[in-house]
């Protein structure tokens, strides 16, 4: 509640204090109060009441100008300013920390639509045991078996399933926070506050993007050295295929986190791709709804591909760029507008 009362006198303090201005500033109080309480009796949470109360707010400056009511910086021949509004501090703070589970949430939404086919693969590639004159015989990997195909499309679709749930639940709760793409203002002491919790993040981000490649790099290696270090090889090469698939999936992870949250500091302080003129021209809402359509064509490639070639052993290969490209667009995103050293 603080919050938005915190707000309208953000929306205010551009007026002249007059009794109109008064009596306007006690009807909207009363109303966006009587709707926080409705949607708090809803269930909503305390974050998803306020932002639901101040993105259905209208435009004070268009309703001023109906009463006749006068900016204390109005001047002559000169059209009135638009007035910003003040995000308080608390509201900064639960964006940023949403914004950080939302990280972690899209992060393993993606590192699974990654590992899903690597598993598939180790588990369909399993070498079989069977019993021969009482002792085990381990039979060729590539030989598949019904229990194991079977047993691998059910975590195929198990583990893409919990990948999109993941994807749906991060959108819901970034939802209560769609207002913020309206123009706001911080005060110096909450901007100040943010940028420093970015210092303090940034060489953990340097962190993740140095391992987050490195892995990538290096992840052919499970498959490269079993060659030659294991006589039985052709046996478990499902194994060092899911392996390998597994240490991209490590990699983008680290990609997808590091950059999303880098992206989140760069939002709440309305900088490069965030700018006001750029909000505006809604860029991140393109590239949100391209990585929603992209990761939802995956599975479907991936699996025509698939049952169309009979290829299995190499239609994994889908899995790993699209990772790859994810990661690339966020980093992109986060990253673009820098001024070169």
């Amino acid at each position: 509640m603080e919050t938005i009362r915190s707000y309208i006198d953000s929306m205010f303090s551009v007026f002249e204090e007059t009794d109109a201005v008064s009596k306007l500033r006690e009807d909207i109080t009363a109303s966006m109060e009587d709707k926080y309480y409705e949607l708090k009796a809803e269930g909503k949470s305390e974050n998803e009441a306020i932002g639901t109360v101040i993105a259905e707010f209208g435009n004070i400056d268009e309703l001023a100008q109906e009463l006749g009511i006068k900016r204390k910086d109005k001047q002559c021949n000169t059209k009135p300013q638009k007035s910003i509004p003040t995000l308080p501090e608390a509201e900064t703070r639960n964006f940023l920390s949403d914004k950080k589970k939302n990280a972690l949430f899209i992060a393993l939404g993606v590192f699974l639509c990654i590992a899903a086919p690597g598993l598939m693969i180790a588990t369909a590639a399993m070498p079989v045991v069977s019993v021969e004159n009482n002792g085990f015989a381990i039979e060729m990997a590539y030989s598949l078996s019904d229990r194991n195909m079977a047993l691998a499309f059910t975590l195929l679709f198990a583990l893409i399933a919990a990948a999109v749930a993941l994807f749906i639940i991060s959108g819901m709760r970034s939802a209560k926070y769609n207002y913020l793409e309206k123009e706001y203002e911080l005060d110096q002491m909450t901007e100040n506050a943010v940028r420093q919790d970015r210092e303090r993040f940034m060489p953990k981000y340097r962190a993740f993007i140095a391992i987050g490649v490195v892995l990538c790099v290096v992840s052919p290696l499970a498959v490269i050295v079993p060659a030659f270090a294991i006589p039985t090889y052709m046996s478990y090469i499902g194994v060092c295929v899911g392996l390998m698939l597994l240490i991209v999936a490590a990699g983008v992870f680290l990609l997808v986190y590091g950059g999303y949250i880098s992206s989140s500091y760069k939002f709440i302080l309305q900088e490069e791709d965030y700018e006001v003129s750029k909000k505006r021209a809604s860029e991140e809402k393109g590239t949100k709804r391209f990585l929603a359509v992209f990761w939802a064509a995956v599975p479907v490639i991936y699996l025509i591909v698939s049952f169309a070639t009979g290829a299995w052993h190499m239609t994994w290969l889908i899995w790993p760029i699209a990772g790859v490209v994810d990661a690339v667009i966020v980093n992109l995103k986060a990253n673009k507008g820098k001024e070169p050293a």
